[in-house]
């Protein structure tokens, strides 16, 4: 025991001295023997001799007659403090002034709590600045460990690290006094002096009390720091969250003129990934990427998460071009290893979207635009990813003219509808028409529909967008059958996605748009891209099966593009399927798909179930979809997109033609209406519908 005389229990060695949860009762103004009071002590106030002052009643006992005053210049410096480490250099700076030190030092825990690091003054300890100390062994160690004070003179028992350390520095007593604060030590306050037995009982006491004032504070900013980080990070994956990656976007592109690099990145068939592992392994990838992005990126930038399966990496640190491609390309393909979820390795598949400012005025949000475009671009392609290029800025400012002008061409009838006739393949015979979305915008021409259909998604409008849309196609329909008796029986096709579907409104809402004008419910046929329908959800489900029961046809759009096409005729209320152009226009040369098409065809007809084939270019094509059964067809050769009244048009044409002939068809025939952008985006087979 005479070895460690710091480790002596009280009454051992007169040098040791407790914390005052062991001191004897002590009186504010005499009134009171709680020695849990003395939190309670402390208050601010002015002495007749110094009115810069703080008192606070000694924690001694009444025998002792001295008070402890903190000088307020220390105690307005703390209340300051933004930052833990901002408190520290306060307490640093007052600390050796305060006790009349000659070294002094605050040690604090490690962040995983199995050290001790030294914060001080430079010059005023005997320990370097950020020395890492054993929680065991040290004077300081034991202090903080068992938060008590520890006040012994240097000698040779008190152990190896103090002893050297401060016999070398001329030092003969130290005071050590826990930072404590609800049962908590966050560290220690080490103050030394050169004689032995220095440091008196006054000493022990304020060492105490200001020990249990910064702890305090420390107690206070930490939970003010945890509440201001968690407003700024990412709660699963601890990543910078959207608002903050973006607050950081912002600064960047505002005080750099040009060379600022964003990565977008996405992860492609992440929902997929969730509705097979569930949720919980998602997270469980979303997570382990993020630690691969970070990793990866290293000190080049900060990785945060958008949302959903997005993230992005915004460059603090000046790239040129070819460093930021090879962190895209990095970033894209050394994050691929597979991921075990559920005792099953999952490769991951990324796309991602490279942009650099290259103009001094674009801003943050422009930024981003490009390299979302971008990574879209990458994901349409296949690519793993893909650069922002002027016909991709071009492109990024079409997107942006669509958001900013999309309500006004809705409603000055900017926007409009055409209509692509459904022919009898027997007769040539229309039956009825789909109706396509197009806008001839005054800056960009003719907009391709899936960027309309896309942006009207990303901007919350897709509800307007999708009721102006059936609005617009039931009133053509209304009218031109009012004006054409003979296409009275004729249908409309009407595009809806998954997402659409889902509305818990929406059967109603179709059904107020049949009776406003005066259609029935078979006047007008609901397709959905049969590979959507792997995303349908419960919602959707029910709402196609509602819409049949009411007597609203159901068609499959892209049909054998999916994975399981054959369970979707037992799924869903279907009553026409049609056929994807990318089978159709190889049937003629690919003996294999014709089979397939033909089963598809043959199990469609014992089903009662009609066959449509889509994309006829060819005569080839036409004779293909024949002969694999089909009695329906779709594509240029048998009609192109056209306004309502070119269609009308065509139905006074076909309507002068004698029975029994091919009803006014012929291969190839044009329209009156010629061919434009809008058409090839349908012939390119990239025009989704509304």
């Amino acid at each position: 025991m005479d070895d460690h005389p710091w480790s002596l229990t009280p009454g051992q060695n007169p040098a040791y001295r407790p914390t005052h949860r062991h001191l004897p009762s002590f009186c504010l103004s005499g009134a009171t023997s709680d020695p849990t009071s003395f939190n309670d002590c402390a208050h601010v106030g002015r002495a007749a001799s110094d009115t810069n002052v703080m008192d606070h009643q000694s924690p001694a006992t009444a025998d002792d007659g001295f008070s402890i005053r903190f000088p307020v210049g220390l105690i307005h410096d703390l209340s300051a403090t933004r930052s833990r480490h901002d408190a520290l250099d306060v307490v640093a700076h007052w600390l050796p002034s305060l006790l009349e030190t000659a070294r002094s030092s605050i040690t604090v825990f490690t962040p995983d709590h199995r050290g001790l690091e030294v914060l001080t003054l430079a010059g005023s300890s005997a320990i370097a600045t950020g020395t890492i100390l054993p929680i065991e062994g040290t004077m300081v160690g034991q202090a903080c460990t068992q938060a008590q004070l520890w006040n012994t003179p240097v000698t040779k028992g008190m152990g190896k690290l103090d002893t050297d350390k401060l016999s070398a520095a001329g030092l003969g007593s130290c005071l050590s006094a826990p930072l404590v604060s609800g049962g908590e030590c966050f560290g220690s306050l080490n103050m030394a002096r050169s004689n032995e037995d220095a440091f008196s009982r006054q000493d022990e006491v304020l060492a105490a009390s200001l020990g249990e004032v910064v702890g305090s504070t420390l107690r206070t900013l930490r939970q003010i720091e945890s509440e201001r980080s968690a407003a700024h990070t990412d709660s699963l994956t601890g990543l910078a969250n959207r608002r903050a990656v973006l607050s950081l976007l912002n600064e960047q592109t505002s005080t750099r003129e040009t060379g600022v690099v964003i990565l977008f990145i996405d992860h492609k068939g992440f929902k997929a990934i969730n509705d097979a592992y569930g949720h919980a392994h998602g997270d469980q990838m979303l997570q382990v990427m993020a630690d691969r992005f970070v990793t990866i990126t290293g000190e080049a930038g900060t990785v945060g998460r958008l949302g959903g399966d997005e993230f992005l990496v915004v460059c603090e640190k000046r790239v040129d071009l070819h460093e930021a491609r090879q962190l895209a390309k990095r970033i894209a393909h050394e994050t691929t290893t597979p991921i075990r979820l559920n005792s099953v390795d999952v490769e991951p598949r990324l796309n991602v979207g490279l942009a650099v400012k290259v103009h001094e005025s674009t801003t943050g949000k422009e930024l981003l635009a490009q390299a979302d475009r971008a990574m879209y671009e990458a994901k349409r392609i296949g690519a793993a990813v893909v650069e922002v290029d002027k016909d991709l800025r071009l492109y990024a400012d079409l997107l942006g003219a669509i958001d900013r002008d999309l309500d006004r061409a809705m409603a000055s009838g900017e926007i409009t509808c055409h209509y692509q006739p459904l022919r009898n393949l027997r007769t040539r015979a229309i039956f009825g028409c789909e109706a396509l979305i197009r806008w001839d915008h005054p800056q960009f021409g003719l907009v391709p529909p899936p960027y309309i259909v896309e942006r009207a998604e990303a901007t919350d409008r897709i509800h307007a967008l999708t009721m102006w849309g059936l609005d617009k196609v039931a009133g053509d329909w209304a009218s031109f059958r009012n004006m054409h008796p003979e296409y009275a029986r004729h249908t409309v096709a009407f595009n809806l996605s998954p997402r659409q579907l889902g509305w818990s409104d929406y059967v109603d809402l179709h059904m107020a748009a049949l009776e406003r004008h005066n259609l029935s419910p078979s006047d007008i046929v609901i397709e959905v891209v049969e590979s959507g329908l792997i995303e349908v959800e419960t919602t959707a489900e029910k709402t196609i099966r509602d819409l049949a029961e009411r007597g609203v046809q159901i068609a499959l759009d892209d049909f054998g593009t999916g994975h399981n096409v054959i369970s979707y005729f037992s799924r869903f209320p279907i009553h026409c399927i049609k056929i994807d152009k990318s089978m159709v226009q190889v049937m003629a040369s690919n003996p294999q798909v014709r089979i397939v098409v033909k089963g598809l065809t043959q199990i469609a007809r014992e089903l009662g179930i009609r066959a449509l084939g889509e994309g006829i270019e060819t005569a080839a094509d036409f004779d293909a979809c024949l002969s694999a059964g089909m009695d329906e067809g779709q594509g240029y050769l048998l009609g192109r997109p056209m306004d309502i009244d070119e269609l009308g048009r065509v139905a006074v044409l076909e309507a002068a033609t004698p029975p029994g002939s091919t009803g006014g068809f012929r291969f190839g025939a044009p329209s009156t209406a010629p061919l434009d952008a809008g058409d090839d985006a349908h012939r390119t087979g990239h025009v989704e519908n509304l």
